[in-house]
């Protein structure tokens, strides 16, 4: 079994990429950047958890 499937990385690919893009324009000293950074933090959480689970 690969322990790091492509969507992985695919994923973490991604959410590093949003975490240059927050930081590039600096938007997370806003609320509202504070908010979407949540939001897409959860949503890559929640993808993680579900492919979590169907490997099991």
């Amino acid at each position: 079994m690969n322990p790091n499937p492509p969507i992985h990385k695919e994923i973490c690919k991604r959410k590093e990429h949003v975490k240059q893009l927050l930081e590039a324009g600096k938007v997370q000293d806003s609320g509202l950047g504070k908010s979407i950074s949540f939001i897409l933090n959860t949503i890559f959480e929640v993808l993680l958890n579900i492919n979590e689970n169907e490997k099991h």
